[in-house]
């Protein structure tokens, strides 16, 4: 995995809710992943330039963003069909 990507995914593992809603500064997320903090602020643009994160405008705290849903409820959809299509597939086959 490319190391962009790995970091990108590593600070959206440590947005991940932990039973409620989860916020970070760019220095909190700096320290936690042992990165420099201008690395984390160019990866938080990106990814919230994409929707994963988004950026409190008032606290500047960030937390993960309407994409992540979004590919998860596509994810979910795409289970959940197969399973019902599957009895029919095999019927067929």
């Amino acid at each position: 995995m490319s190391g962009v990507i790995s970091k990108a995914v590593q600070i959206l593992d440590l947005l991940l809710p932990q039973g409620t809603e989860k916020d970070m500064s760019v220095t909190e997320i700096s320290k936690a992943l042992n990165m420099p903090v201008q690395s984390v602020h160019r990866l938080l643009t990106s990814l919230a330039e994409h929707g994963f994160v988004a950026q409190n405008t008032k606290t500047k705290r960030y937390k993960l963003g309407l994409s992540i849903m979004k590919y998860g409820f596509l994810m979910w959809d795409s289970l959940m069909l197969r399973t019902i299509a599957r009895p029919f597939m095999e019927e067929i086959s």
